[in-house]
């Protein structure tokens, strides 16, 4: 379970809404996902719709259902897995 997080929605602008959903949104694989910044951010906009914040300006729902499966899918990928199997070798460093 993850411990529950204070979201100070009162203190989000505009302009900070749009950034999360630009990294919920963003093509860049490696750069979002490998440390797990989209889940976070995932995790940050559902609480904000959980309290009630509209968030259709920023993200459509079609693209929401999109990436809800998506995080679905990345719950079960291991990141680190695949970078040290990728990046493997004989060498000690």
């Amino acid at each position: 379970m993850s411990p529950l997080a204070y979201i100070p929605r009162l203190s989000l602008n505009e302009e900070d809404v749009q950034s999360l959903a630009n990294i919920c949104l963003s093509e860049d694989e490696a750069r979002v996902d490998k440390h797990g910044g989209r889940r976070a951010v995932f995790q940050y906009l559902l609480k904000l719709k959980s309290f009630g914040m509209d968030l259709s300006s920023y993200i459509d729902s079609e693209t929401w259902e999109r990436l809800i499966k998506k995080m679905e899918k990345l719950k079960n990928f291991d990141y680190y897995k695949q970078d040290y199997n990728e990046n493997r070798d004989n060498t000690f460093k």
